[in-house]
């Protein structure tokens, strides 16, 4: 990358016809200070508003978070500072770990206090309320750790079996003996961490990948939430450094390392509400890097890595299998091999996952499409199956007829790789808003600033939340996915105008 001249000369005054410029660098304190501001609220005072009214006030304050953000990454990228590029990475890095500490404590009734922190880190008590910023699959996460730590195969045993036996009958399961619900359920502060995990009759859903980082949050705090959250604030500073070491590799400014250091939504699903999809993230930037620089043994190994965390990276093995040769073959059917090894037993096993992939749906795009008008032609057919089926079928067509112009070259894996994984979140009928966390590092190497909307828009789910009958709203779904189609289409309409040549 082009270094500026930081002589003494370089950094006097500017001309005239530069003020004006270097009069908006007071835009950036500002926005960042009201973001503090915001964030600090998020994580001390949001989570103790009850019902509709909680969830309206979150989203007007991501709304309003969204924008400082927008403000502050465009005053960072406009504007010239006397600095090394690595001094404006360390200074974004500082800045994200800030608003990642004040939204840590979001989730704590009545706000945090020492004897909380204490009780909390030293696994006495349980301090948050069950939904952390309207969500709770955080519970799941310490259980799986601590099922592991004793010894138990978290594919194999669904939390309901834990229960009294008229209880876990309840759920169609049978209780484990009595000397086992005992040395899983020794004191209050786990029975409460059991009694928060949602679908406890479904054995786990998250891969092997996760797994070994529940078991490693467990080994440093077991059963603390705010441990958990710690953890992931140093995953999402991996995240952050190797972010910054890809920039690098593509030449790219630092000031894009903000975009996803300073994110709400990375900020708010990571942190806030205790989601680790930035592993997933870290993992895909490993993959973009090793093929940026054509290692085969290295883009096994991280391609391998990515698929342990979440499955979806699967879908890149038929583009990368070129770059993989023999060497990098061997490393990513071991490394696959290695990190399934450990849970290879199990009467149940992946059985979650069969339930996510045949029965989850939310905030679904082109899947709920394909659902309303297979319900308006009132065939007698299962439309919710059918649906899927149609939408995943359109998606992989679309990735194999495309494929040549998809090539996963050093200097197009960022985009080849955005343009599969996030194409798949549009076919797929369950969108979480934290899936975006992969996402975000890809739109930030590729300037693709739609998918960034696109996440944001897709924090508008959790209105579902306020609704009376918790069902999702067409209008809803047609404003998140609809204005992305929209955005989307007017992004690769003018980078098409820049690439074509004028002819006249």
């Amino acid at each position: 990358m082009k270094q500026r001249d930081l002589s003494p000369s370089a950094c006097e005054p500017c001309p005239p016809g530069e003020r004006r410029k270097w009069s908006r660098k007071g835009l950036l304190p500002v926005t960042l200070g009201l973001s503090a501001l915001a964030y600090a609220y998020t994580g001390f005072h949001l989570t103790n508003l009850p019902g509709a009214a909680g969830v309206h006030a979150f989203l007007l304050l991501f709304a309003w978070l969204f924008l400082l953000y927008v403000m502050a990454v465009r005053t960072l990228a406009t504007q010239h500072f006397c600095i090394q590029p690595g001094c404006v990475a360390a200074l974004v890095v500082l800045v994200g770990t800030g608003f990642r500490l004040l939204v840590l404590p979001a989730g704590i009734p009545d706000g945090i206090t020492p004897a909380k922190l204490h009780a909390d880190l030293t696994g006495k008590e349980v301090v948050f309320n069950r939904f952390l910023l309207y969500d709770h699959d955080l519970w799941r996460f310490l259980w799986d750790g601590h099922q592991q730590a004793l010894g138990l195969n978290p594919y194999q045993y669904p939390p309901a079996c834990f229960l009294e036996p008229d209880d876990a009958l309840e759920w169609g399961l049978t209780s484990v003996p009595a000397a086992e619900r005992a040395r899983l359920l020794p004191n209050d502060h786990w029975r409460d961490i059991h009694a928060h995990i949602n679908h406890p009759d479904l054995p786990t859903v998250y891969p092997p990948g996760l797994q070994l980082l529940f078991r490693l949050s467990y080994t440093l705090f077991p059963g603390s939430v705010v441990g958990w959250k710690l953890c992931l604030l140093l995953l999402d500073l991996g995240v952050m450094a190797l972010l910054w070491l890809t920039l690098t590799h593509f030449d790219q400014p630092p000031w894009k390392l903000a975009l996803y250091a300073w994110s709400p939504l990375v900020i708010k699903e990571g942190v806030g509400t205790g989601h680790a999809d930035a592993l997933v993230a870290f993992m895909l930037l490993g993959l973009t890097l090793a093929l940026a620089r054509a290692r085969p043994v290295a883009i096994g190994i991280w391609l391998a890595a990515a698929t342990l965390t979440k499955l979806a990276p699967l879908l890149l093995l038929p583009f990368a299998v070129r770059h993989l040769r023999w060497a990098g073959s061997c490393a990513f059917g071991l490394t696959l091999a290695t990190g399934l090894w450990p849970f290879r037993h199990g009467e149940v096993a992946w059985a979650g996952l069969a339930a996510y992939t045949q029965h989850w749906t939310f905030n679904p795009g082109f899947s709920e499409l394909c659902h309303g008008l297979l319900h308006l032609s009132g065939l007698p057919l299962n439309h919710a199956v059918l649906a899927r089926t149609i939408s995943g079928g359109v998606f992989l067509t679309l990735l194999f007829l495309y494929r040549r112009q998809l090539p996963l070259t050093p200097r197009s894996a960022p985009e080849t790789l955005l343009c599969v994984l996030g194409g798949l979140f549009f076919f797929s009928p369950t969108v979480m808003p934290w899936y975006f966390i992969w996402i975000i590092p890809l739109a930030a190497l590729t300037g693709q600033w739609s998918w960034l909307l696109y996440g944001g828009l897709s924090v508008l789910s959790y209105l579902i939340y306020a609704d009376s009958d918790g069902r999702e709203s067409a209008t809803r779904l047609l404003l998140i996915h609809g204005s992305f189609c929209v955005a989307w289409f007017i992004e690769r309409h003018r980078v098409r105008s820049r690439t074509t040549p004028n002819i006249t």
